[in-house]
C-alpha cells in the first residue's frame, strides 16, 4: 500500500510536467469554418439556415457575390465547401473565398483559406501558405487566426518558432474573450515564461474557466494543488477538477479520483475514486487501467476479484503501463 501511494504522490506532484502539453484545438479544424461563418457572412447564413437553402436563395447569393458582394462571395463558397445544394467543390469554394480574401481583404475568407492550406482540404498542404493567410486575418483583429497565429509560432509550422511572437498572437486573441487563446497563454506563461509568470498563467487560466473550459478549468485545478501562482487550495483544485471531469477531461478524471484515493482536498472515498478511475480507464488512460486493476486485486471499495484486476492490467498492459505488465507477470497472466 505505501508503494502505490508513492506513485500517486509523484503521479501528482509531477503533474505540472503536463502543462507543456500541445492543447487538443492546437491544429486548427474546419469545422471552425462553419461555426464563425454567422459572424461575418449574412446574418441569416447560419448553419441551421445553410440546411434550408434552396435552389433560388443560391442563385440570389450568387448574383450578389457575382455584382461584388464580399460577404455573398464568402457564403458562395462555404456553399460549395459544404456541398449544400450543390455538388461539393472544393476548387469552387477556394475561387470565392480567393475573391473575397484577395479583392476585398475579407478576413474570414483569409481565414477559412488558411484552414484549407493548414489541413490539405483541396489543396496540398502548406504550412507557410496556410500562415500567410492566418496572418493577413489575424492582423484584421480575427481572433480564431490570431489564436491560431500563436500556435504556429509556439510549434514552428509555417514559421520559424517564436515563443514572444506566439505570446504577443495569443494574448491579442485572449483580450478579445476567445477562450481556446485564453488557455493558450496561460500554457505559454507556465511551459515557456517560467515561475515568476505563473499569477499571469493564474489569471488567463481563470478567464477562460469562468466559461466553462475544461482544459483550462484542469490547468488551473492543477496549480491550486500544487500552489504555484496562487495559494495552495486542494479543496479549490478538487472543486475545479470535477468540473473538468464532469465534461469527459481524461486527465482531470485521473487527478480527481487520485485525490479522493488519498484524501486530498476531499475526504478519503475509494467508492468515488472507483467512479472516477473507471471514467477516465474507459477513456483509455492506463495509469487508471492499472489502478483500477489494483484495486480490484485489493479490494479496495468492492470485494477482491482477481479476474477483473487481471482484465484491467491487461488493459493497462496493452496501452504500454509497464507497472500493469510486472503485475501480470506476478500473477502468472499473459498480456
Amino acid at each position: 500500500m505505501q508503494k502505490l501511494f508513492q506513485k500517486v504522490v509523484a503521479c501528482i506532484m509531477c503533474a505540472a510536467v503536463m502543462f507543456g502539453a500541445i492543447p487538443a484545438q492546437a491544429e486548427p479544424i474546419t469545422t471552425a469554418i462553419l461555426i464563425a461563418a454567422g459572424t461575418a457572412a449574412v446574418s441569416w447564413l447560419t448553419p441551421k439556415a445553410l440546411d434550408k437553402l434552396s435552389e433560388n436563395d443560391i442563385k440570389v447569393i450568387k448574383q450578389n457575390a457575382l455584382n461584388g458582394d464580399f460577404q455573398a462571395m464568402y457564403n458562395m463558397g462555404l456553399i460549395y465547401y459544404l456541398g449544400k445544394n450543390v455538388e461539393r467543390s472544393y476548387p469552387e469554394a477556394i475561387r470565392w473565398w480567393f475573391k473575397a480574401a484577395k479583392e476585398h481583404n475579407y478576413a474570414q475568407a483569409q481565414y477559412s483559406l488558411g484552414g484549407l492550406y493548414y489541413n490539405g482540404e483541396g489543396v496540398i498542404q502548406n504550412y507557410p501558405e496556410a500562415f500567410s493567410w492566418y496572418k493577413k486575418a489575424a492582423e484584421q483583429g480575427h481572433p480564431q487566426a490570431q489564436n491560431i497565429l500563436g500556435l504556429m509560432y509556439q510549434n514552428g509550422l509555417g514559421v520559424s518558432q517564436n515563443y514572444n511572437e506566439a505570446i504577443k498572437w495569443f494574448t491579442k486573441s485572449a483580450e478579445q474573450g476567445f477562450i481556446e487563446a485564453q488557455n493558450n497563454l496561460g500554457l505559454m506563461y507556465i511551459d515557456v515564461m517560467g515561475a515568476e509568470y505563473y499569477k499571469e498563467a493564474v489569471k488567463w487560466f481563470a478567464k477562460a474557466a469562468e466559461k466553462d473550459n475544461a482544459e483550462a478549468e484542469y490547468h488551473l485545478g492543477l496549480m491550486y494543488y500544487i500552489g504555484d501562482g496562487v495559494s495552495l487550495d486542494q479543496f479549490q483544485a478538487a472543486m475545479l477538477l470535477h468540473r473538468a471531469a464532469q465534461q469527459g477531461h481524461v486527465l482531470a478524471q485521473y487527478n480527481l479520483a487520485m485525490m479522493y484515493f488519498m484524501g486530498k482536498g476531499v475526504g478519503r472515498d475509494y467508492k468515488s475514486a472507483f467512479e472516477w478511475f473507471s471514467k477516465a480507464a474507459e477513456n483509455g488512460d492506463a495509469s487508471s487501467q492499472y489502478i483500477l486493476g489494483f484495486m480490484c486485486q485489493n479490494g479496495y471499495s468492492l470485494e477482491k476479484n482477481r479476474e477483473e484486476a487481471i482484465k484491467w492490467y491487461r488493459e493497462a498492459a496493452k496501452n504500454g503501463n509497464e507497472q500493469a505488465q510486472e503485475e501480470l507477470k506476478e500473477l502468472g497472466e499473459v498480456w
